[in-house]
Parts: C-alpha cells; structure tokens; sequence
C-alpha cells in the first residue's frame, strides 16, 4: 500500500465508532492544544506505542495530505522530527481508509493483516 501524500491519525476504537455515529470527532488534543495530532508512515508505530499505552487495539486513519493543506503544519516534535499537525475540525472527507493496529506477543503495536 502507498503511504506518500498522507498523514495518519491513531484514535481508539471506541471513540472512532462514536465518532462516526455522531458525523464528528474532536479529540482532546484540538481544545487543549489547538490542533489534532498526525504522523507519517514511519512516526505512526512509535506514536503509538508511546502515547497509547493502556491500549490493546487502535484505528489509523488515513488522510490524504492534499484535501488537508489549509489545516496542515508540521511542526518540531519528539526528537527534533517534523510532525503532521490539523489546525481545524477532524476531516473525515480526506479520510482515504482505516486500519486496526493491535498489540503483538511483544507487547508492541504492529498493523493488522488485511
């Protein structure tokens, strides 16, 4: 699958299932910070597995990157990298697909076969 031209949000299931029900999503992050967190293909497993830790099971959306250029900055994060970050509502139009992420053997969050 191809990963350029997109950015991926990690949301629980939960909150992705109300989310769709409701035709609305405003994770915290968009009231406390400002903007809704994102990460590129290679950033997406470390966010996960660092932010997301009472979690067994997540949804990575995809997001094509050029339906999202007027809320799109990128912006210094962990490790002096360049994060994706959405300054605006969640833009579930540029939402291509979803996959599951869930936790291996290890303990460590790795994508679901498809």
């Amino acid at each position: 699958m191809m990963h350029k031209g997109k950015i991926f949000h990690l949301v629980t299931p939960k909150r992705w299932e109300k989310a769709l029900i409701e035709g609305r999503y405003r994770p915290d992050s968009l009231k406390t910070e400002g903007f809704i967190h994102c990460s590129t293909w290679d950033q997406l497993l470390e966010s996960a597995n660092l932010h997301f830790k009472q979690e067994d099971q997540l949804v990575v959306t995809y997001i094509i990157e050029k339906h999202v250029k007027k809320l799109l900055v990128w912006e210094k994060g962990r490790n002096e990298e360049d994060f994706p970050h959405l300054y605006g509502e969640f833009p579930f139009a540029a939402v291509e697909t979803t996959r599951m992420l869930v936790r291996n053997a290890q303990g460590q969050f790795e994508m679901l076969e498809e």
